[in-house]
């Protein structure tokens, strides 16, 4: 067998699927028969998946049935069959837990591939794919489920989803891949004739104000002060790991999110060569501010106070247009975590949004969207939409990428 497993056939990631199917079937199977009869529905209901995956070269409609079955009911009963299987070994082999996790953590990252890449390539519309990437995108969260508060390292790492982050950027690569697209969502550095360094430079000042006035500004009542003073207040109780690891997270994964939703949009608008851009900026970034509307509830966090949140955030247009301008995607990932970080090391990672309906409630709302907003709009025009532009094809080229070490994929 070739060990280089983006040369592998459909034929072996089919393989290597039916196993995860049997598998999780009879672990619900042996729960149906010791603790819940309802589970015995499951372990049908993945039997028939089974069966399906089995025979849908017959006819259109049974592939359809599988691709979709997997898409929509594997991704879930997989990552709950993870959290059994692991809270048994580590109930039964305490002695060796830290080993055990990282095991399971291996799996974690690799888990849902094989549905990526047995069944994601038949999906050919950009809505679909969107409601199709919307279900792959499951493990944050059900990653809790991990019994391991007793040992509190692991257990920051897993619970703060750090580790559903990366899982969720491999399977961002391997998506991306069995589209026919890049591997790698960092594109090598070939400027362009009509890059400039004066923009790229303008556009990491541009970044770093942003963060900069997202984590230390917005202070005072008039429009002068929120705009220009600064506050900061980092303090050392925040300096721990959790509040590293619950900046790390929406670092990788939210930026891995964003990622698939500006490719899936890039191919879908792809003959409108005029508007594709713009459609790739603001649609993702619409995306990525309506994803914050789950915050309503978490630590407290308020409906109006959610939705100045989402306004607020739709700023990070900004890291739109500078991944599409620079093709690096570490630098929004940077970005994004030291706007996040910096925040937790002044206030804690639980800390909250809030919303008074003051003055300054409304300017902090409003004054990073027309930030993003002008930015991105400077960015639209001359040489630097070019710019864009070229590296959208690239975005868009046939895979070029052999190798798959998280190393190559940052890096790059």
């Amino acid at each position: 067998m070739d060990f280089d497993i983006l040369h592998w056939n459909k034929k072996i990631w089919q393989n290597i699927l039916n196993v995860e199917i049997v598998y999780a079937a009879i672990i619900y199977l042996i729960l149906g028969a010791t603790q819940a009869h309802s589970e015995f529905f499951t372990a049908g209901l993945l039997l028939i998946i089974l069966a399906l995956n089995r025979f849908q070269d017959k006819n259109q409609t049974l592939k359809y049935c599988a691709v979709w079955g997997n898409i929509i009911i594997l991704p879930y009963e997989f990552c709950s069959v993870w959290s059994i299987t692991g809270n048994f070994l580590l109930f039964k082999l305490p002695i060796i837990a830290p080993l055990t996790i990282l095991i399971l953590w291996l799996f974690w990252l690799v888990l849902l591939v094989p549905i990526v890449m047995t069944s994601a390539d038949y999906i050919k519309n950009w809505f679909l794919r969107l409601i199709a990437f919307s279900f792959l995108d499951c493990q944050y969260g059900m990653d809790i489920a991990l019994q391991i508060k007793h040992l509190p390292f692991f257990h920051t790492f897993n619970d703060q989803g750090v580790v559903s982050a990366f899982a969720l950027l491999i399977l961002a690569c391997f998506l991306g891949y069995s589209w026919g697209y890049r591997f790698n969502p960092n594109l090598k550095f070939v400027p362009s004739r009509k890059f400039k360094w004066s923009v790229f430079i303008a556009l990491i000042v541009l970044l770093i104000i942003d963060v900069w006035w997202n984590d230390f500004g917005g202070n005072g009542d008039n429009l002068l002060s929120i705009l220009f003073s600064s506050y900061v207040d980092l303090q050392a109780k925040y300096f721990t790991l959790p509040n590293f690891t619950s900046a790390l997270e929406p670092g990788i994964l939210e930026e891995a999110e964003r990622y698939i939703w500006m490719i899936i949009l890039l191919a879908g608008f792809n003959q409108f060569k005029e508007w594709r851009v713009p459609i790739v900026v603001y649609g993702s970034t619409l995306l990525f501010a309506l994803s914050h509307l789950s915050n309503v509830g978490v630590n407290g966090q308020t409906f109006l106070a959610t939705i100045s949140q989402v306004i607020a955030v739709s700023g990070a247009m900004i890291w739109a247009v500078a991944y599409l301008y620079t093709g690096k995607l570490w630098i929004t990932m940077i970005a994004h975590f030291f706007t996040d970080y910096l925040i937790n090391l002044q206030s804690g990672w639980a800390s909250s949004s809030t919303w008074s309906g003051s003055f300054a409630d409304w300017a902090t709302t409003f004054i990073p969207l027309i930030f993003g907003l002008a930015v991105t709009i400077w960015m639209m025009y001359g040489d630097r939409r070019q710019v864009m532009e070229e590296n959208a094809d690239r975005l868009l080229n046939m895979n070029s990428y052999q190798t798959l070490t998280m190393l190559d994929v940052m890096a790059r």
